[in-house]
């Protein structure tokens, strides 16, 4: 599919809507510079345009027409529909945020701070849909924050409106997973305690309560009483600096077990699995997570459940790979109703690409069940590489 096809997509909204065709001109002209110039740069997408004219005259056409709530409302809409479309109950809906950092500016409408120390920027939720059999993704939805904007109440808020698009497009269908790195746990808390949504979630506090068997229990105590019966070997992958100087390939002895459990007043019955990872290097770890998935007892759906988990990470990690390539950080408009339509903008470039050259391909996974190759730190011993040709030469 070509950006131009992908375009004619986008904008026939199959109910008949039409922009007009100064936006619809707009949008073309916006989503070919971003994807040719792999920039947020209005001055690097007009260069890309190459429309003959001065640079400058279209780079102010580019800036009057981005401030246009219209088209942040349909683009955004019209995202959402198409990513949505084939989000199943198997579905894998993941809840990441990040800052987008500004430092040094102050002109910038609704600059606000980004909880570094004396940083300045605005903050980003992003749901991405995964499909855990292809391990391939889509972005589905991209808001723009901060505490200055008009009726601001909380990060939460912002937040949970943002899932709720997402839950109410895919009518509730989708597992919810919450990147652990960004999202925390009173924003959880927040999220699961206001709509009903299935979930897969690490409880951060293991003095949470809940009932098991009609008795309350504090989390701690009931984790402890879990059998974990099923268990496998795999191995993290560690980058440099954080145990080591250099990347170490960690072996990890996973075992899980699981119980039926509720929260306290509340019918709807969860599951509390109690996963433990062992190590030489770091001991044990516990891990309590919570997950509305019900019946896990068999080895295949609970470690299934498991790896899929720890294989997020990977992907976020690859998407952010695929997002920091348009230097998005490099955006130079003052206005938010322009930053929101660029991002969005950014949102459909992304999309576009993974829906015509097919979702990157995660190389090398974070957790994998097979050491990983290459000249790492190991926290075991490989086994020596016997030459069997050599070892015979050497009998003769």
């Amino acid at each position: 599919m070509s950006i131009a096809s992908f375009c004619d997509e986008l904008i026939s909204d199959g109910a008949g809507y039409r922009l007009g065709r100064v936006r619809e001109k707009f949008l073309r002209s916006m989503l070919t510079g971003i994807e040719h110039a792999d920039s947020l740069n209005l001055t690097s997408i007009a260069g890309a345009l190459d429309e003959g004219i001065r640079l400058h005259a279209t780079q102010k056409r580019l800036s009057r027409n981005l401030d246009d709530q219209v088209l942040v409302d349909f683009l955004q809409n019209r995202l959402l529909s198409l990513a949505t479309s084939d989000v199943s109950d198997d579905s894998w809906l993941v809840v990441h945020i990040y800052s987008l950092e500004k430092k040094y500016a102050r002109k910038i409408e609704y600059l606000g701070p980004t909880g570094r120390e004396s940083d300045h920027g605005f903050k980003v939720c992003e749901v991405l849909a995964i499909k855990p059999e292809k391990r391939v993704y889509k972005p589905l939805v991209t808001h723009v924050w901060s505490n200055k904007i008009p009726d601001f109440e909380s990060d939460s808020s912002e937040v949970a409106k943002t899932l709720d698009r997402v839950l109410d497009a895919t009518g509730n269908k989708g597992l919810v997973f919450f990147d652990d790195q960004s999202v925390g746990a009173d924003l959880v808390e927040f999220l699961i305690n206001r709509r009903a949504f299935d979930y897969f979630s690490m409880m951060r506090s293991d003095e949470a309560k809940v009932v098991h068997k009609d008795e309350e229990w504090v989390v701690r105590e009931l984790f402890d009483q879990i059998e974990t019966k099923y268990g496998r070997t795999m191995f993290k992958l560690v980058p440099e600096g954080m145990l080591a100087k250099g990347k170490i390939d960690l072996d990890l002895f996973l075992h899980a077990g699981a119980l039926g459990v509720k929260r306290v007043n509340d019918s709807r019955r969860l599951t509390l699995i109690a996963l433990r990872a062992k190590t030489k290097r770091l001991g044990e770890i516990s891990i309590p997570i919570l997950t509305t998935k019900i019946g896990l007892r068999s080895r295949k759906s609970l470690m299934g459940l498991i790896e899929s988990f720890l294989s997020i990470q990977d992907v976020l990690s690859l998407h952010q790979e695929v997002r920091a390539r348009f230097r998005p950080g490099e955006f130079r408009v003052l206005t938010y109703r322009r930053l929101r339509l660029l991002f969005s903008l950014l949102q459909a470039v992304i999309f576009y690409r993974i829906e015509s050259k097919g979702s990157p391909v995660i190389e090398i996974p974070n957790f994998a069940d097979q050491p990983h190759t290459g000249e790492l730190d190991r926290t075991y011993l490989m086994p020596r590489k016997i030459d069997f040709e050599q070892e015979r030469r050497v009998d003769q």
